[in-house]
């Protein structure tokens, strides 16, 4: 019963994690659109 128990445990953690969503939060201070490389600016 423990091993059924601890299996059930470990799949639903891994089924949890699964759910997360995959989320990036960038956070900067003094920064311009003309700032960034992507404009094709030094």
């Amino acid at each position: 019963m423990k091993k059924i128990t601890l299996i059930f445990l470990i799949f639903s953690g891994i089924l949890q994690a699964q759910q997360k969503p995959n989320i990036i939060f960038i956070l900067t201070d003094d920064q311009s659109y003309d700032l960034l490389a992507v404009q094709e600016t030094p």
